[in-house]
């Protein structure tokens, strides 16, 4: 038996009434988990696991796996539940983060749930989603315009650098030189420097190298609710997490 605090990330239903969970924990990372009977008629623990929930969990080994046998809802971010464009894109991140997680489920596993060593990259990964629903939250109770879907792809940046898919943004990949000229060539998840573009004729996407500066500033903790640069950051960043999946797959 392990009590856990942990972000509900996604679910599945099966069977009549039970339904399992991919759970985020600041300890052990993503552990999947069952929960029987939770689509029952008053079934008490269905309003205390859903996304984007962070939840206290209390959970037992079984044969099927884990179990989720009590649970509480700490916070819910009721500001991000209330705006349709906050919510969807925490969904759609927490789906994509579903995706690039791989859950430690199995009976190795066990023995170590109940360890209180935490690994680096799994707190680190946790106090990321922290901060960006978070900094959801804060802007989501707002009336000013943000751009949800900049700051979603912000922290999908942020998760990428975490897990090691993020390509080196500071320097050429064939002459190792600091950007410097106002644009970068994005080739196969690799960035070219404008002399290495033109010297080897190169044909890419090009971007502006301010958005490798907002990328940057974004790595050292900073949140950007709008930029000028809001369009081609996140077609940029959707191109390293296209590369991910493939790595991942």
């Amino acid at each position: 038996m392990s009590f856990l605090n942990a972000f509900i990330l996604s679910f599945s239903d099966f069977g009549e009434h039970d339904r399992r969970f991919s759970l985020l924990t600041k300890e052990h990372g993503k552990i999947n988990a069952i929960c029987k009977s939770i689509l029952r008629p008053n079934a008490k623990l269905a309003g205390h696991l859903d996304i984007p929930s962070l939840s206290w969990a209390e959970l037992v080994w079984s044969v099927r796996g884990w179990q989720i046998t009590q649970a509480l809802e700490l916070e819910s971010f009721s500001c991000v539940r209330k705006n349709s464009e906050a919510l969807r894109a925490v969904l759609a991140l927490a789906s994509s983060l579903d995706r690039l997680l791989f859950a430690e489920d199995d009976h190795e596993f066990k023995g170590r749930l109940t360890s209180t060593d935490t690994d680096n990259q799994s707190k680190n990964i946790y106090e990321l989603w922290y901060a960006f629903l978070k900094t959801m939250e804060q802007h989501a109770g707002r009336a000013l315009p943000v751009n949800y879907t900049f700051i979603q792809w912000q922290c999908m940046t942020k998760i990428l650098h975490e897990l090691g898919f993020l390509p080196d943004t500071f320097v050429c990949a064939r002459c190792g030189n600091k950007f410097h000229s106002a644009f970068i060539t994005y080739i196969e998840n690799q960035l070219y420097c404008d002399n290495c573009r033109k010297a080897l004729s190169l044909v890419g996407q090009l971007f502006p190298k301010s958005v490798l500066d907002l990328m940057h500033q974004g790595l050292r903790g900073a949140w950007f609710p709008e930029s000028s640069y809001a369009v081609p950051y996140i077609q940029l960043a959707r191109l390293f997490e296209y590369q991910s999946t493939v790595f991942v797959i």
